[in-house]
């Protein structure tokens, strides 16, 4: 154990410097954290690898092989404990068709996997295997989809949609507040089966509770 003032650097004034303080800095010679890694180079519109984290193993890589990044905390009375990880895992590690996940863990009483990234973009909450663009499961608590742009009404909807040329089959309009266009609607625009609305989409404090076609 040594104690120095000026700290220490390596591999020129760049390489690596690690101050009296404990930062460690490499790429730059003034590190403002415990780790600060700066990478220089000339191109202005391509995203570079800044920091590699090797998972390897002595046996034969599965489905389920990842590598994690742990954060701990400090707790009231149990000391410093795992909070929450993000990580890659496999999906599946053979040669010419190898598919990684990305998933994120928390938890109270440990972290436990609350989302994942599939490898073909497909987005699950409370899943592991989502089988759409993005799925949500939850047992005891609502699921809350949220859109707020302020006081203009036209931009406070949510939509539903479905169709190859982005024409609605089923649309889902929501207004929770009265900016002069409020209510709610429910309905398809293309089979006419189900129209629901109340305020917009019918005279203004006017109820069209349902209305069916066919």
């Amino acid at each position: 154990t040594s104690t120095f003032a000026g700290g220490f650097s390596a591999a020129g004034s760049a390489g690596l410097t690690v101050l009296q303080n404990g930062n460690v800095g490499i790429g730059t010679t003034g590190p403002t954290n415990k780790t600060h890694i700066v990478l220089d180079d000339a191109s202005t519109n391509t995203a570079l690898n800044v920091l590699r984290i090797d998972r390897t193993s002595s046996g034969t890589p599965a489905v389920g092989m990842g590598a994690l990044i742990d954060f701990q905390l400090e707790s009231v009375a149990d000391g410093v404990t795992d909070a929450a990880s993000i990580g890659a895992v496999w999906q599946d590690p053979t040669s010419g068709n190898r598919k990684t996940d990305l998933v994120f863990l928390t938890g109270a009483t440990g972290p436990t996997e609350k989302m994942r990234i599939r490898e073909n973009g497909n987005v699950g909450i409370g899943t592991a295997g989502p089988g759409s663009s993005i799925s949500g499961y939850t047992q005891y608590t609502n699921l809350d989809i949220i859109t707020n742009k302020g006081a203009d009404s036209a931009q406070n909807w949510l939509r539903l949609a479905s169709g190859a040329t982005g024409v609605d089959v089923v649309s889902l309009w929501l207004h929770p507040f009265d900016f002069g266009n409020a209510g709610w609607m429910m309905g398809t625009n293309n089979d006419g089966k189900l129209r629901l609305g109340y305020g917009s989409g019918a005279s203004e404090g006017a109820a069209v509770t349902s209305a069916k076609d066919g």
